[in-house]
């Protein structure tokens, strides 16, 4: 009788182990509340990134045209066309200013690709 009092009176209580259904919601909320002023922070630490590899992307291509004006004594033309004047038509060959610097943005081997014959 003894033994049966100790279990019911109280005595020898088993503690619970693990998270009640509250602790858990907030654990999770406070989880999601940091997720959520983490966010803005990281999306403009990339948009900085973003804005300062355009940044680089354009002063290499400024850098191109002046050693391009270095080397031939002028800058590069707006477009070429050997078939004549250039009208708003998609007749003729046209190649854009770009395709003129590409030696001078490491690119050989597309500008080697390109027909200037046509």
């Amino acid at each position: 009788m003894t033994t049966r009092c100790y279990r019911l009176c109280g005595r020898h209580r088993r503690t619970a182990s693990g998270l009640t259904m509250l602790e858990l919601l907030i654990v999770v909320a406070v989880i999601g509340i940091l997720i959520a002023m983490l966010l803005p922070a990281v999306q403009a630490a990339r948009e900085n990134a973003r804005r300062h590899s355009c940044a680089n992307h354009l002063a290499q291509l400024m850098t191109a045209v002046q050693h391009y004006e270095t080397v031939h004594r002028v800058y590069p033309p707006g477009s070429v066309n050997n078939t004549g004047p250039i009208d708003n038509r998609a007749l003729g060959y046209h190649m854009g200013w770009l395709v003129q610097i590409l030696p001078y943005i490491e690119q050989q081997n597309a500008y080697e690709r390109v027909d200037f014959t046509k």
